[in-house]
């Protein structure tokens, strides 16, 4: 069993469950979004339309508890959540819509929507508040050593402004020390993103990337319950790829294969010192570095992931990445799958009609709204695109 066990969760649903307070549909606000991350920090959106009275429940399932944010009539907050049950609140319509302050707009229903007002409140005052350190990754004047201990000095001024903020305004530990967690590992995907984008030379070494790492509680629990940690573990993975690709020391390496990045980079992460705690995070740098390249560049050194990587999530993860890479696409039933589908029961019978009336042919069918400028930018290309496949048997309903 300590071989299979998940330190995330795999199995357990949990639910958002209220009602939209002095609801009246519009154009953008038919829909409540969940918006949850994976264990690469890449956030998938799901939603469910709002019944007339303005209630809303939505399953979803998320790796991590807390990791999910919310989004209504336009706007995505981050909220507190639980990983064992339901997460309770209301919506006021008209607060939402006219409060820059979208704490004022949640009522909450349980305790983890209480916690959830307590951050949005941290959040408006966070985003209002000016820093004295500002960082500017596309400044060429500066290195990147310099912009590295500037990012640095930036997230001590923030983390000295929560430690402030909540002594003003006690809220519950755990909420801080999250809030302090995602400072800081929000600090830390800013610098490892941002030394390999922008017009950086992209010359930080392996070694000062695995030093940086230091400054940073990766294997504490509580970090694994923070979405930015993921995202750091994400782009350090592939910050680690682009800098043996740019290191001179490497040309010899790289000139016999390019595969030779993979031992190298493996070697040192197998070197560091990951015997404390979860031990998650050097997983998930493997896993990263798995994910990011074609099993066909990776195939060599499969057997060195599965017999480092016993969390059994990211090991379902790889096996489910190598069956799509090499069978990208399964046939099903569209029709069994919209009569099975948990949506309203007249734009479910509508779609079932056009596609029953349609059974012979290829159909192309674009969702659109008034509201949505790309939308509207792409109608005037659709009489080209349509006549370029006149003679083809599909047919295009808008």
């Amino acid at each position: 069993q300590a071989q299979v066990r998940s330190f995330f969760n795999m199995t357990t649903y949990c639910a958002v469950d209220g009602k939209v307070r002095n609801y009246k549909p519009r154009a953008n606000n038919r829909f409540l979004t969940i918006r949850s991350y994976d264990v690469s920090g890449r956030k998938k959106d799901t939603a469910v339309q709002i019944k007339p009275d303005g209630s809303y429940f939505l399953w979803y399932i998320v790796p991590i508890a807390n990791n999910i944010d919310i989004g209504y009539s336009g706007t995505f907050v981050k909220i507190v959540a639980r990983s064992d049950g339901r997460n309770q609140f209301d919506i006021d319509d008209k607060l939402w819509v006219s409060a820059e302050h979208k704490s004022k707009a949640i009522i909450p229903l349980d305790e983890m929507s209480r916690h959830t007002v307590a951050k949005l409140d941290y959040d408006y005052h966070f985003k209002k508040r000016k820093f004295n350190t500002q960082v500017d990754w596309t400044d060429s004047s500066y290195s990147d050593d310099a912009l590295v201990e500037l990012r640095l000095q930036r997230m001590k001024e923030e983390l000295a402004y929560t430690d402030s903020f909540f002594r003003a305004r006690p809220v519950s530990y755990y909420i801080e020390r999250l809030m302090q967690t995602n400072i800081r590992f929000e600090a830390a995907d800013d610098i490892v993103y941002s030394l390999f984008t922008f017009s950086r030379k992209r010359t930080y070494s392996h070694d000062k990337l695995f030093a940086l790492v230091k400054h940073f509680p990766v294997d504490s629990m509580l970090s694994a319950l923070s979405t930015p940690f993921y995202k750091f573990a994400y782009h350090l993975a592939g910050a680690l790829q682009i800098s043996y690709l740019n290191d001179p020391a490497f040309e010899d390496l790289r000139r016999q294969s390019p595969l030779y990045q993979f031992p190298y980079i493996l070697d040192k992460i197998d070197s560091t010192d990951h015997t404390r705690s979860t031990g998650i995070w050097y997983k998930l740098l493997y896993y990263n570095l798995y994910i990011a390249n074609s099993p066909a560049r990776t195939a060599f050194y499969e057997a060195r992931f599965y017999s480092k990587v016993n969390d059994q999530l990211l090991r379902n993860n790889m096996d489910a990445w190598r069956a799509t890479y090499n069978k990208p696409f399964t046939e099903y039933s569209l029709l069994d799958k919209l009569k099975a589908a948990d949506a309203d029961a007249v734009m479910k019978q509508r779609l079932i009609s056009l596609f029953e009336s349609h059974k012979e042919k290829y159909v192309y069918m674009d969702f659109w709204g008034n509201w949505c400028e790309p939308c509207m930018q792409e109608m005037p290309h659709y009489p080209e695109f349509i006549g370029r496949l006149k003679n083809k048997n599909i047919i295009f309903l808008f």
